[in-house]
Parts: C-alpha cells; structure tokens; sequence
C-alpha cells in the first residue's frame, strides 16, 4: 500500500503552511493501526490541506492515496479518511474559490478536480455501504450524496446493492438498525429525487 508515495514531487507542491515534504509522513500515519497515531496525523494533515472550505494544491495530490487507504483490506482506521474527503468534495459558497493549479501541464478549478478525484473512489463508497461500521456506513452514503451532479450514474451504479439491501433488511433485520434504515432511504430517495 502507498508504493507510489513517494513518486509526487511534494517539496514543490503547496499547503496551507508552506511546502508538503511531510505530507507523505502524515498519510503513512493516518493509515497506521494505531487510532492514536491515525488521529495524530488526521489533526496535522487536515489543516494543511483544507481550511474553512478552501482548498489548496496538496488536496489534490493526498487524494490518491487517501482512497488507497479506503480500499486497502488491512484493518485501518477509514473514519479520519473519509472525514478528510468530505471535506474536500464538499461545495461552501464564499470558499468556493476559483482558485487554480496546474497538474500534468494543465491549469485547473482546485475545488472541480479534488471532487472528480473523490468521486473517482465511489466504488470503494459503494463498498463501505456493506461496512459492519454504522458511522463508515453513514459517512458513505453522505458523501455519495454530495455529488449531486452525477445522481443518474450514482443510482444505475447503485441498483444492484438497492436489490440486495431489500433482501438483507428481510433476511436479518438486526443487523441494521431503524435510523440507520432511515437513513438509507432518504439517501436513495435523494438520489431517485434529484430535485427536492
């Protein structure tokens, strides 16, 4: 896991506090099976790349690995990642800036291309939906919701686990709770009604 790491030029890319050479540092931690040391490193890491909404060039470039981690079978801590990537798909008014970055070559919306880097990772999203975590199964279905624009391909990608929660809710009901089934509804309500 994180092979490639160490292939980003972090020294030239920019955080909130300067340069990210102890970026790769802080995403090695935040994927430590240690909770302390994941929190540790999930309080140093997300100021240095969000802040009150704005984003920065280093959101971007954390992203890859911070889905690595969502998608890896080790038993790592993914509350503090998927709070992070929340975070950074998330769309506030006034922070929303039309702040720019150039990535291979090309000058891009930072705000547009971190949430098309999260959205990226929906499957490992569609995964945790199944997760015995009821907070890692809240927090999938919430920021499967923040992208709103994709809801068509969310709900065609989504058909066979709305099948298959049917038959879960039946065949073992306690194995989800009431809220949680809720939740889940107004989740795939929102996706089939776009507009309210």
């Amino acid at each position: 896991m994180l092979e490639n790491l160490n292939n980003i030029d972090w020294e030239n890319i920019q955080t909130f506090n300067g340069n990210a050479q102890n970026i790769p540092q802080l995403i090695v931690e935040i994927s430590s099976n240690n909770k302390i040391t994941s929190e540790a490193a999930y309080n140093q890491l997300l100021p240095r790349i969000w802040q009150q909404g704005r984003l920065c060039e280093a959101s971007y470039f954390v992203i890859p690995f911070l889905l690595e981690i969502l998608a890896s079978p080790t038993q790592s801590p993914k509350e503090n990642v998927y709070d992070i990537l929340t975070e950074l798909s998330i769309l506030r008014g006034a922070a929303y800036e039309n702040k720019t970055c150039l990535i291979d070559g090309k000058e891009i919306l930072i705000h547009e291309a971190c949430r098309k880097q999260v959205f990226s990772g929906r499957e490992i999203f569609y995964a945790d939906l199944y997760n015995q975590s009821n907070y890692i199964r809240y927090i999938a279905s919430l920021l499967i919701l923040i992208f709103k624009e994709n809801y068509a391909q969310v709900l065609d990608e989504l058909g066979p686990f709305i099948k298959s929660f049917g038959q879960l809710n039946r065949q073992n009901p306690k194995f989800i709770k009431y809220y949680e089934i809720d939740l889940l509804r107004e989740t795939l309500y929102l996706i089939l009604n776009p507009d309210n």
